[in-house]
């Protein structure tokens, strides 16, 4: 089975997923609301129009000029996209803080099982403290690059998120929808794209968590003279890259990147390295204490749910591959 630290970084992800569920339905029923509100009003708009044009105080070409300027146009509507981009943007820093949360808690569960696991296999007592969450904050708020939180860049997200108004906008006039079924569509879609956008960023904030929780408690014993090395674990399944297959069982100096195809890479999900080597990661972090060889070693098949003697991935891929 996977180990404690990767079972904590699992279960937050689990947790993150129901609660920026709640996040983001509450965030749907408030465009939607805000749409209902605007389609109430213009509606209450146009009834007073059409009583002029029945009154003869307006023309038919004058009331068809307004209300081509009025159909997801104009002042009004302008304001009520702020509204939306406004109402998303809360969202999402709402999903921040709770993805924040979890981060510090996986990254204390983490550093302390690579503690006990380094006590555990030399047989001695190093003396490393149990990381609970005031260790953990107090640790990075000494070294903030430690652990640097993800800064939500306000415009770049309320632009992203006026295109996205615009191209279902778009959809629904093409297809000859009802305005009221594209409101119900704006809140839907909108509250769902930014939902897995950032349960993506969540994925990969909680593997970075994980393995910089290790990489922390290595440093520690290295500061005190023990000679251990970071190794490479990719998880034994198809979703893996192909890239960080290949680096499976490759150790390095502690202070040292490893050499992926795409690029230098502290551990898995670290923030300096390019998006494509870390979105999405679920590689892991073990060590090498040369003077204690680790015995009988065995890893856990994740795409057939069972404990097989120890391997690296493409050594697991060829075998699993002979099998079929």
């Amino acid at each position: 089975m996977s180990d404690p630290g990767t079972r904590k970084a699992d279960a937050s992800q689990a947790e993150i997923e129901k609660r920026l569920r709640d996040v983001y339905q509450a965030a749907a029923r408030d465009i939607t609301e805000r749409l209902d509100a605007h389609q109430r009003h213009f509606n209450r708009l146009d009834e007073i129009k059409r009583q002029k044009v029945e009154a003869g105080t307006l023309s038919r070409e004058q009331y068809q000029q307004w209300l081509n300027g009025q159909v997801f146009r104009g002042k009004l509507w302008e304001d009520q996209v702020k509204n939306l981009t406004d109402t998303l943007l809360d969202a999402n820093q709402q999903a921040l803080r709770i993805i924040d949360g979890e981060r510090l808690a996986v990254f204390g569960e983490n550093a302390t099982y690579q503690a006990y696991r380094l006590e555990h296999d030399a047989n001695i007592n190093l003396g490393f403290t149990v990381y609970d969450s005031a260790t953990v904050t107090q640790l990075i708020r000494n070294q903030p690059n430690l652990l640097p939180p993800h800064r939500l860049n306000s415009e770049k997200d309320a632009a992203w998120n006026r295109k996205t108004i615009t191209s279902i906008i778009a959809r629904g006039v093409l297809s000859g929808a009802k305005l009221e079924d594209i409101a119900d569509q704006l809140g839907t879609d909108l509250g769902d794209t930014n939902r897995k956008s950032m349960l993506r960023y969540a994925r990969t904030a909680m593997t970075a968590a994980q393995n910089a929780g290790r990489i922390e408690v290595l440093h520690e014993a290295q500061d005190m003279g023990i000679k251990v090395k970071k190794v490479w674990i990719a998880t034994l399944d198809e979703r893996t890259r192909e890239s960080h297959g290949l680096l499976d069982g490759h150790s390095v100096d502690v202070d040292d990147a490893f050499s992926s195809i795409l690029g230098p890479i502290r551990y898995p999900g670290d923030p300096a390295a390019s998006a494509d080597n870390t979105w999405n990661c679920r590689c892991t972090l073990g060590y090498e204490y040369e003077e204690y060889p680790k015995q009988n070693a065995e890893r856990y098949d994740q795409e057939y749910g069972e404990v097989i003697e120890y391997m690296t991935y493409s050594e697991w891929k060829e075998w699993r591959n002979g099998q079929r």
